[in-house]
């Protein structure tokens, strides 16, 4: 997505937007084409961004993992740790943009570590480490925690870069 106040403009407008079309009732699919529209006719400057969603059926546990160019999520089942990736375009690239998915089932407990791509370093395993050996049930103590540890590991990562989002699953 970039960096800086342009990419913090592009971020903003394509969260509200995708938001707001999604509570509308308008599918995630569709929301997407239409921020990707949104994107391609800005007409200043190139406008890229990212869209990564973790849809989670709270009666089922059964979770929708999409992603538009998004960085890796990471997922903690149990006691076991993986990372997900999944290659796709950002959108407002070009004209037709798609979501890749992945399904899995979680559960009380389960966690879901979202990450901006300037967090991750050439070696991740630090992360499933964390997430392996987290023993505590504050999502925000833990996003903070990881934040805090990307920012030692690259020195040069500007404060606006760095995003993790937490979810643990009640």
């Amino acid at each position: 997505m970039g960096t800086g106040g342009r990419a913090a403009i592009d971020a903003a407008m394509t969260a509200e937007l995708f938001s707001k079309l999604v509570r509308a009732g308008i599918s995630f699919d569709s929301a997407l084409e239409i921020v990707n529209s949104a994107l391609l006719v800005n007409g200043i400057d190139e406008s890229v961004s990212t869209l990564d969603v973790a849809c989670i059926d709270l009666y089922t546990g059964e979770t929708e993992f999409m992603k538009a160019g998004g960085a890796a999520t990471f997922v903690r089942k149990k006691n076991k740790a993986a990372k997900l990736e999944l290659a796709a375009l950002p959108a407002g690239i070009l004209r037709d943009v798609k979501f890749e998915k992945a399904y899995s089932p979680l559960s009380s407990g389960d966690i879901i570590l979202m990450v901006s791509d300037e967090l991750l370093t050439e070696n991740d395993s630090w992360i499933i480490s964390e997430l392996i050996n987290y023993t505590g049930d504050s999502a925000q103590e833990f996003a903070d925690l990881i934040a805090n540890e990307a920012r030692i590991r690259k020195e040069n990562v500007r404060e606006d870069d760095v995003t993790v989002l937490c979810m643990i699953l009640d």
